[in-house]
């Protein structure tokens, strides 16, 4: 008798591409799914430092009476000043109304999750250490206690907007800015100019005025299409401030 010949057990070509591609998809889609969390991840640890950078600004308004200085964007992290609020010696005001948040005075990390480093603005008369100069209404009377450079009627001169150029929205004394992913409109932690290729909502966040933007996310396939949006914002509003203070009995 003949021998019957053994059947080939191996795998042709065509198969061994089918595998190939079968796993590439498998792997592709987990690996979405890690970047995907590895961003949710970030999101939410900047919106928790975002928190927590608020209350320290209303902390060291109990403490000094007023709120601190932005500091300067330009120097790079390892120079002298890095991070702290700059004002003068002199007059007691802010260098710099718009710049980044002084995280060494704060004792705060200096960068998102991003990797950049948070804008800041302040109202000029709740970050000076005059009580003299309290804000705009003739009415307004200053704090008893010569320490606290704003009162009890003071409001802030930044607004919170839903979208860029439109009327209303909430009013702030001090705003934080987290660029996001994109990074439009960051410093860098070695210092020098805001990022650019700004557009939309996010210029609006980044264009040194008194109106910052805040709304939900608007993804793009192209991160720097015009109505692209991923900053994240905080406030300190005008009436916690106030209120805190006077639990605290530094205002009437």
């Amino acid at each position: 008798m003949i021998p019957r010949m053994k059947k080939d057990l191996g795998f042709t070509l065509v198969e061994i591409s089918i595998v190939l591609i079968i796993a590439g998809l498998m792997l592709s889609g987990m690996l979405g799914a890690y970047l995907s969390q590895i961003e949710a991840n970030r999101i939410r640890e900047t919106r928790q430092a975002l928190h927590e950078v608020r209350d320290a600004l209303i902390g060291f308004a109990l403490s000094n009476g007023h709120l601190p200085c932005p500091a300067n964007p330009a120097l790079a992290n390892t120079a002298t000043l890095a991070g702290q609020e700059e004002r003068s010696g002199v007059t007691g005001n802010c260098t710099y109304i718009d710049g980044v948040l002084p995280w060494a005075t704060l004792g705060v990390k200096e960068l998102d999750a991003w990797g950049k480093r948070y804008s800041y603005r302040v109202t000029s008369y709740f970050a000076d250490t005059s009580n003299a100069t309290i804000g705009p209404s003739a009415t307004c009377i200053p704090a008893a206690d010569p320490a606290v450079s704003f009162a009890i009627c003071s409001v802030g001169d930044i607004t919170i907007l839903p979208q860029a150029g439109t009327l209303g929205g909430i009013p702030a004394v001090a705003v934080i800015v987290s660029h996001g992913k994109n990074l439009r409109g960051a410093y860098g932690p070695s210092g020098g100019t805001r990022l650019g290729n700004l557009a939309g909502d996010e210029l609006e966040n980044a264009n040194n005025d008194t109106s910052f933007v805040d709304h939900p996310f608007v993804h793009d396939a192209d991160p720097l299409a015009e109505n692209y949006f991923d900053d994240l914002v905080d406030w300190v509003s005008p009436s916690i401030l106030i209120g805190k203070m006077a639990a605290a009995s530094r205002l009437p």
